[in-house]
């Protein structure tokens, strides 16, 4: 098998591709949130391409979360999806919290680009919250999500199923 670059993307020779191709709907959030075109090619790959998507979601937190105001734009550079003390994931589920309010901007912000790919007719494997653990044994979680541990990870995951299936906007007409 020979691989070459077509434009940015790997092809076997004969522009062949490959059935399954990640996607990363990270630059969708309330902080620095840019369209930078992963929808459209989610929905490419999957049209066009006869691909199947897998997306996962490295949602980002102000580094300094503590002094953050709700909807406050903040630069790329001062935001991480890394473990941050000056947020509380078990916060994350609670009404009310400044934790809360960000994580439900993140939903919003997710569930509008979720909702393009659905209309489009093309199913993802969605990878949210992935990786939590981080390095098993050692107790060092790679993400936010995973920071606090099992318990407070497994809620924010159900809060974002929960979101996804029962809040978030039905099909526009």
């Amino acid at each position: 098998i020979r691989l070459s670059l077509v434009g940015s993307e790997m092809c076997i020779r004969d522009r062949v591709y490959p059935a399954i191709r990640g996607f990363d709907m990270m630059n969708y959030n309330p902080l620095y949130g840019w369209d930078d075109g992963t929808t459209e090619r989610i929905i490419e790959w999957g049209n066009e391409r006869n691909g199947i998507p897998t997306v996962c979601w490295h949602i980002n937190l102000p580094t300094d979360f503590a002094n953050y105001e709700i909807g406050e734009p903040v630069d790329w550079s001062a935001a991480s999806y890394k473990p941050n003390s000056s947020f509380s994931v078990a916060n994350a589920t609670i009404e009310g919290t400044k934790e809360y309010e960000y994580v439900m901007l993140t939903i919003e912000a997710l569930a509008e680009q979720l909702l393009k790919v659905q209309e489009a007719g093309v199913p993802i494997i969605f990878r949210p919250y992935h990786e939590a653990e981080g390095n098993p044994g050692i107790g060092n979680a790679w993400f936010w999500w995973g920071q606090e541990g099992p318990e407070p990870y497994k809620a924010l995951w159900k809060q974002l199923y929960t979101c996804l299936l029962y809040t978030s906007p039905s099909p526009r007409d």
